[in-house]
This record gives structure tokens, sequence and C-alpha cells, in this order.
């Protein structure tokens, strides 16, 4: 949780500078005891790019990671795919 709030933070400088990356300290900051929900609703146009448990990314997979491509080729498409 820790990695994804220290994201959080960056990308709302706004509403989080300097603050902890801790649950604690995320619901203090925005006076609320649902900070998840809350950040989901703060970070929607980047949940597809961000790890669970805020957003949709399983934890540890990055474009960097060689095991970031694990859908399977779709092979050929087409007349050319016909025997």
């Amino acid at each position: 949780v820790q990695h994804v709030l220290r994201l959080v933070i960056g990308l709302l400088p706004q509403q989080l500078a300097g603050c902890r990356a801790e649950i604690t300290a995320c619901r203090q900051r925005l006076g609320t005891e649902a900070v998840l929900v809350s950040l989901r609703s703060l970070t929607e146009r980047w949940l597809s790019d961000l790890a669970a448990p805020l957003g949709f990314r399983p934890h540890g997979i990055t474009e960097g990671n060689p095991d970031f491509a694990r859908q399977q080729h779709p092979g050929p498409v087409g007349p050319a795919a016909d025997p």
C-alpha cells in the first residue's frame, strides 16, 4: 500500500503534498475514514496504471517488467491466416 500511496502523493500534490505514505496520514489529510474510496475518486484517470489495492493493475506488474506482456499473441488474422 505504501508504494501506491507514494505514487498518489506525487500525482496529487495539491491535496497530499508533504503527507506521509500511510493510510492514517492520508485519512487525516483528506478528512475521511474511507481513504481508498476517496483516493480512487481523485485518481480516476490513473486507475488503470496504479497497482491494487487502489488501482486496477496487479501489484508488481509494470511495463518495464518482462512479465508485463502476459497476453497470448493472437496469431495471424484475415485471409492470409486461412489454409
